[in-house]
């Protein structure tokens, strides 16, 4: 059956470091709650792989965890450089970690080996619902690129100045956030199918 899982990041300062699970089973509604210690610095992302089995967790104390939710240890530690980790998340498929530094975005396989790290300093990213070789990343410079993650090829240079960009369910549209308060559709080869305007602040 289906798990929801929740997870939350006491704000105690003696227990600030540790990670709260609790993982209810729709549904027969049973629950597991637990507690991951391990972190010298507050988590500051987690993900979950796609089967549930691991919780990737990123901290400003430069090191991402991957946890067994079984044993409820932590099987691997990835090790940063000079920066805390900001932001984790599996691929769509668990193959790959994508990690955010200081604005370094890196794709590590689970076995602790670093693939690669995009080029430039980027804000955002964010896997293709199914296909998870693609990915679309956004940097300082207001540029949205769609990737191949596997690679690192860029496949199309979005037009326009941009600040986040997310794939739809079927991954044929691309909606970004303008720096204009302004939200754009684009297919997936750069086409502009619709332009939904209203807000009157930043949109995040």
């Amino acid at each position: 059956g289906k798990t929801i899982a929740i997870v939350s990041v006491p704000l105690t300062f003696e227990e600030e470091n540790s990670i709260y699970v609790n993982m209810i089973e729709i549904n027969t509604e049973n629950s597991r709650n637990f507690i991951l210690e391990g972190h010298k610095n507050i988590p500051a992302d987690i993900s979950f792989s796609p089967e549930l089995n691991t919780l990737a967790s990123a901290s400003e104390d430069k090191i991402i965890k991957l946890w067994n939710l079984e044993n409820k240890k932590s099987q691997i530690d990835l090790q940063g450089t000079y920066h805390g980790f900001e932001k984790v998340t599996f691929s769509p498929n668990g193959r790959l970690i994508t990690s955010m530094s200081n604005n370094q975005v890196s794709f590590m396989q689970p076995d602790a080996n670093l693939k690669t790290t995009l080029p430039g300093f980027n804000t955002t990213f964010s896997f293709s619902t199914d296909d998870s070789n693609l990915l679309v990343s956004a940097s300082q410079e207001s540029r949205i690129q769609l990737r191949q993650s596997d690679n690192n090829k860029i496949k199309k240079n979005l037009q326009g100045k941009q600040i986040d960009g997310s794939f739809s369910p079927d991954e044929k549209i691309i909606a970004l956030i303008k720096d204009n308060n302004i939200v754009e559709l684009s297919g997936i080869n750069g086409e502009i199918l619709a332009t939904l305007s209203g807000h009157k602040d930043r949109i995040y």
